[in-house]
């Protein structure tokens, strides 16, 4: 070994390197998106990015073993509940009443600490409203308004203050420091501050009514970037005007405005900030101003606040290890109860984890949800549950999400567990922001990222070893001369091995980083292999073609092959005649 021949291989890596980094930026065919979709749910599968971890900032220690896991629920409406409830429903949809019941049963459940926040997964427009369903619907704002503190007795609530409504930070800082249950409603269109109006301070159109006394959050979220703020767009200019500056305004999705809620209330019950995000604590310094002094503070969140901590999506960790209590509390609610899951335990368990049946008719082979879910008619009707431990346990100051299960709804694809509904996907990903906080893992998007510079330094370390293994193979077995056939074989499989086994070894040094990014492992692999095959094609048929010509029949087989190429050959050249 040479640094002739070492420099060699390090300029030929080098070339492959960038040329494959330019391929997979730009995605041709969709094949990088492909593979690495591919990849992430691969690794997630065997473990390698192995959830949830400790991943934490040392100023702030967790308070739980499993913040998002012991903080996090999910009542959900599925069809044998709907048919439960339909003596007081009638069907579906619901209605505004018993809608105003649901959430309230969830949030303020008889005996047990209110929720900590509640998010409504269902879209409630207040379109087409006929005087019956104006008055339900008034009812349905009234009881948001008392939930939220939007309204209070005998005092001012957060909806008199128009500060409060100056963006959705702002908002949700308000309804925690007015002592009120933060409520979260499902949008197509997202938060949209109205001007406030003394003499209607609710609003005039459904919409206004409702962000009145709640916060109105997008729910359109991609299944492998789970989006957290968004920058509203600046209004049309009128023609012959100028077009207006970037909008300041910015829209909070589900897990991001949760998670803001949880921030809020645990950094008021201590008396300073506990999530390290600037703009969550300028959002809680304003209502404080707010609420003491009557006095907008000089400084309130905008765009590029929220923007500078939660700028990428996330790209979502899905998790395995199901909480224990989930099939403990489907047995006490439930008749025959017969498990549709499974937990991930034995070698076996991980083998079919990783390779088995996915989608969402394989039923019984999918991993056991992570967040501890219930169904809302068995809340309602309370058979089989205790007061006392299982009521404070399922909504007593916890992060509650309502949603529906029926089919044909909302769901998405994950890697463990099949198809979910999107319920499920909002509460992972605040899982994973209440689990991981300013660490969460970042979908990287087109752009040049973390991800692709890891990958770059794995395709140039296997691409390196492999033409250097090439070069010294070559210099080796000298000019004419071939390995024989049982070297030939172990040489190109230890080659094999050791591509699998480096790529494997930096996978297990570096799993904060893989826990942080998504890295398209197989991509790697198949620039790797694809580079030794190149760099050994030659030798391949070279080797295979010694091997043969020790035997007459081989001799045969190689020179009917040299025929035809040499047919073939002379073929072309009478066609370029």
């Amino acid at each position: 070994m040479t640094w002739r021949n070492i420099l060699r291989a390090g300029w030929i890596a080098l070339f492959f390197t960038l040329a494959a980094l330019a391929v997979a930026k730009l995605n041709l065919f969709g094949l990088e998106a492909a593979s690495g979709e591919r990849a992430d749910d691969v690794a997630q599968r065997l473990g390698i990015v192995g959830y949830p971890y400790r991943n934490h900032d040392p100023d702030h220690p967790r308070e739980e073993s499993r913040p998002g896991q012991d903080r996090v629920r999910v009542i959900y409406i599925d069809d044998p509940g709907l048919e439960a409830l339909k003596s007081d429903w009638g069907g579906w949809p619901p209605g505004y009443q018993n809608l105003a019941l649901m959430i309230q049963d969830v949030a303020t459940a008889p005996g047990v600490q209110p929720a900590r926040a509640v998010f409504v997964d269902l879209e409630i427009t207040g379109e087409n409203l006929t005087p019956q369903s104006e008055g339900e619907f008034t009812d349905l704002i009234d009881a948001l308004a008392q939930l939220t503190r939007a309204e209070r007795s005998g005092e001012p609530g957060w909806g008199d203050v128009p500060e409060c409504r100056h963006d959705a930070l702002t908002k949700l800082a308000c309804m925690v420091e007015w002592g009120g249950v933060p409520v979260i409603l499902a949008s197509g269109e997202g938060y949209s501050p109205a001007p406030f109006n003394p003499a209607k301070p609710r609003g005039e159109t459904p919409r206004e009514r409702l962000e009145a006394v709640a916060l109105l959050a997008p729910i359109l979220v991609d299944v492998r970037a789970y989006s957290l703020v968004s920058r509203r767009r600046a209004p049309d200019p009128e023609p012959g005007s100028v077009a207006a500056a970037p909008s300041e305004d910015y829209d909070l999705y589900p897990a991001a405005a949760m998670y803001a809620v949880d921030c809020l209330v645990r950094a008021a019950k201590i008396g300073r900030d506990v999530c390290g995000v600037p703009a969550i604590e300028k959002a809680r310094t304003a209502a404080l101003a707010l609420r003491r002094h009557r006095q907008p503070p000089a400084e309130m969140p905008v765009w590029s606040d929220v923007e500078a901590s939660w700028k990428r999506p996330a790209a979502v960790i899905w998790s395995q290890d199901a909480s224990p209590r989930q099939n403990q509390l489907w047995a006490q609610t439930s008749e025959n109860f017969q498990p549709n899951c499974k937990t991930t335990r034995s070698l076996s368990d991980h083998f079919d984890q990783a390779f088995g049946t996915r989608g969402a008719v394989a039923g019984a082979g999918q991993a056991c949800i992570y967040t501890l879910s219930l169904g809302y008619d068995r809340i309602v009707e309370g058979l089989g549950l205790s007061r006392e431990r299982d009521y404070p346990d399922l909504l007593g100051d916890k992060l509650v999400l309502i949603g529906v299960y029926f089919r044909g709804s909302d769901w998405v694809p994950t890697p463990l567990h099949g198809a979910l509904p999107g319920v499920q996907y909002h509460a992972m990903a605040l899982d994973n922001l209440l689990e991981l906080g300013r660490s969460y893992r970042r979908n990287e998007g087109n752009g040049l990222g973390r991800g692709d510079l890891f990958a770059s330094g794995m395709t140039f370390l296997l691409l390196f070893g492999v033409n250097l293994a090439s070069i010294e193979k070559r210099h080796i077995t000298g000019r004419g001369r071939r390995f024989k056939p049982l070297v030939a074989a172990a040489w190109y499989s230890a080659l094999a091995v050791i591509i699998v086994a480096v790529l494997a070894f930096f996978m297990l040094v570096t799993g904060e980083l893989w826990r942080s990014v998504i890295v398209n492992w197989i991509g790697i692999l198949a620039t790797a292999f694809a580079a030794a095959w190149f760099t050994a094609r030659n030798d391949i048929s070279g080797d295979l073609a010694g091997w043969m010509n020790r035997s007459r029949a081989g001799r045969a087989v190689v020179g009917a092959v040299s025929a035809f190429d040499r047919s073939l050959s002379a073929s072309s050249e009478q066609d370029k005649e």
